[in-house]
């Protein structure tokens, strides 16, 4: 997509965001962050932080905001940010329970912490629920932390 049509599109969902159907403005909002984050990361999140605290859009849509904004972050935030963002997602009966889990064992990862990293790499390998690419990650990360020792 060209920077034009992309700032276009985002462009759109924003006026959507703002002028459509309570659903539809949900919606673009969503998709308005998904085209930011494109080529910028720190405007994407603050429109997801702003979902995530939109009580007017439902806990699980709130969840799904909050755990797409610190994906975004996993690579560059630091640890501790993405512990504060994932951790009250990492819960057993929170629907994105999964992805948070690995939000959060990245982020020992990063941190250097590696008995948290095992402890969430477990949560995830013990939920029978866990979706097969979570799992199938943790299993990778576990593998790893296996082949390097101590």
């Amino acid at each position: 997509m060209s920077r034009a049509s992309q700032q276009d599109a985002e462009t759109q969902f924003a006026a959507l965001a703002a002028e459509a159907p309570s659903g539809y403005r949900i919606l673009s909002r969503f998709r308005h962050a998904t085209e930011l984050a494109a080529r910028d990361k720190a405007e994407a999140v603050r429109v997801l932080d702003a979902l995530g605290t939109d009580a007017g859009i439902g806990s699980v849509l709130q969840d799904l905001a909050r755990l797409r904004a610190a994906y975004l972050l996993v690579d560059t935030a630091p640890p501790a940010d993405l512990v504060q963002r994932a951790e009250p997602l990492a819960g057993a009966d929170r629907p994105f329970r999964h992805s948070a889990r690995e939000i959060l064992a990245l982020a020992a990862v990063r941190a250097g912490d590696r008995a948290t990293a095992e402890r969430w790499i477990k949560a995830i390998q013990d939920d029978r629920e866990s979706p097969q690419g979570v799992r199938g990650r943790a299993d990778l990360m576990s593998t790893v932390f296996s082949a390097s020792g101590s």
